[in-house]
């Protein structure tokens, strides 16, 4: 028995009034959450070590060497960007001369254009924050690179991955502009690489669990530290999840403010959520106190999928350069090391598809 094709029409019509419906309900419940109540922001609650204007000596003895995470300040009180780079100001800069890119979309549109966007969401309080998150920014626009001052502690002499060829080299470099309620999920940076990032404009709450945390509680897909950005998820585990974690298993935790530079060590779980509009410069990069756990990142997630591969061969880019004048990070299994390439060998995602194909088998009565 055949259905007409005006069933068809009216059955898509009441569809789509079903699903602006449901989308009107879920803004109007965002819109009324008191936003105050639920993320009070904790002038004094800083669980990590906080620095004023460390020397070298001093940054490397508390934070540098031990891997630990840590708050600094002082450190951009002479950053040209402290004033060109707040929303109003940067919206009319005339360096950004084909703008900017939103979230993962590939065109640009002007900054004062997005500038508006962003003061329009915020007022909606919309469930869905996209941001401005570009690696490139600075390939764009290098004259940018003269607004801020890397402090001599965090210098990119001393990071091992200048010596890798750019085409090899992970992004490493982002200026992230992000509305209130924006952030990003539990992750840990690409091939446990440490991370510097310093706020411009606004307020960011941190949380942070060490590199040997196993599972982050509350969340989902953690297998093999899995970089997980999605902004509304990070959004719903600090407003629903964080107020149910018993205390000692709460992570480490900071609020950061304009004019401070958070210090992330390579393989620490952490979690951002915007209090405020943002906007923050962000470096990661590779020194000898995290080189040792980069290199077996890279050669475990070269197993890992087919997206691996450039990895692999970074790895080796860092093995040639570095090996002969650091033996102490390598070990003979490291000079040995072999790995598929993208049309032959066996990763992670063939093994497991394996495996469950001879599960099948077995449990059909076909092995």
């Amino acid at each position: 028995m055949g259905i007409s094709n005006g069933y068809y029409g009216s059955s898509a019509q009441e569809q789509l009034k079903r699903m602006q419906m449901q989308h009107e309900k879920w803004k109007e419940h965002y819109r009324n959450i008191d936003i105050g109540s639920l993320w009070p922001t904790p002038h004094n609650k800083c669980t990590i070590p906080k620095l004023y204007k460390p020397s070298k000596e001093e940054f490397m003895e508390k934070c540098g060497r031990p891997q630990k995470p840590c708050l600094i300040s002082g450190m951009t009180e002479e950053w040209l960007a402290m004033e060109r780079w707040q929303f109003d100001n940067f919206a009319k800069d005339q360096r950004l001369s084909h703008g900017v890119r939103v979230g993962s979309q590939e065109f640009w549109v002007s900054l004062d254009t997005w500038n508006d966007y962003r003061k329009n969401i915020t007022s909606q309080e919309t469930e869905s924050q996209p941001m401005v998150f570009m690696h490139d920014i600075f390939d764009e626009y290098p004259a940018l690179l003269d607004d801020y001052i890397i402090p001599d502690f965090l210098d990119q002499s001393d990071d091992f991955m200048m010596g890798v060829p750019d085409e090899l080299r992970i992004h490493w470099r982002w200026m992230i502009l992000a509305p209130r309620r924006s952030g990003s999920h539990w992750h840990v940076d690409p091939a446990n690489t440490t991370a510097w990032l310093a706020v411009i404009q606004g307020t960011k709450r941190w949380g942070l669990y060490p590199r040997d945390t196993f599972y982050v509680p509350g969340t989902k897909g953690n297998q093999y530290q899995t970089r997980d950005y999605a902004m509304i998820d990070s959004y719903n585990w600090w407003t629903y999840m964080y107020p149910h974690i018993r205390p000692e298993l709460r992570p480490q935790e900071c609020v950061q403010r304009s004019g401070d530079i958070i210090f992330v060590p390579g393989g620490w779980w952490h979690s951002v959520l915007n209090l405020e509009d943002t906007v923050s410069v962000t470096q990661n990069f590779v020194n000898k106190h995290n080189f040792r756990q980069t290199i077996k990142e890279m050669q475990a997630q070269a197993d890992f999928d087919k997206s691996g591969f450039s990895l692999a061969d970074a790895y080796v880019s860092l093995r040639d350069r570095y090996g002969p004048d650091y033996p102490e990070f390598f070990d003979k299994k490291d000079s040995e090391f072999l790995w598929s390439s993208s049309e032959s060998g066996t990763t992670h995602e063939d093994f497991e598809k394996e495996t469950m194909e001879k599960l099948a088998n077995f449990l059909t009565g076909d092995a």
